[in-house]
């Protein structure tokens, strides 16, 4: 089993775990191209040729969570790296693909535990590196 941040170095780029099935490589492939588009569990079990509640047990089983959830945390880090630019939320929100500000800062709130205006004055008082300023967010 797989942590994302095991998978993920930026936000743009995330290497494939090479002891992960072909399939789950193959889905891992696709959502780092696609994160920031809309991708259904439809998609996913099409391009693994499984089905897709067989996709993803599987997906679950390697990875520790569903892809939906692997999708919404790949999309964080890729916001965090946004926002620590200064880009507004708004904007960082559309570009890495939730439907909205207020998508980003439900599923943000959810892994990070602080919303994405608490998680830069967190960041900009002196936490040091983008991952300092997580605290206790695990993307």
């Amino acid at each position: 089993m797989h942590h994302p941040t095991d998978l993920i170095d930026t936000p743009f780029e995330a290497p494939v775990a090479s002891d992960c099935s072909a399939p789950v490589q193959a889905i891992l492939r696709f959502v780092q191209q696609h994160y920031a588009e809309s991708i259904t569990i439809g998609q996913l079990a099409d391009i693994a040729r499984l089905s897709p509640s067989r996709l993803s047990a599987k997906f679950r089983t390697e990875m520790g969570m569903p892809p939906y959830r692997y999708i919404c945390q790949l999309r964080i880090r890729a916001a965090q790296h946004l926002l620590a630019t200064g880009r507004p939320a708004a904007e960082v929100a559309a570009e890495v693909g939730f439907f909205d500000q207020s998508h980003m800062h439900r599923h943000f709130k959810r892994s990070c535990g602080l919303t994405p205006s608490h998680f830069l004055p967190r960041r900009s008082a002196g936490m040091g590196t983008l991952a300092g300023a997580q605290g206790a967010c695990h993307v």
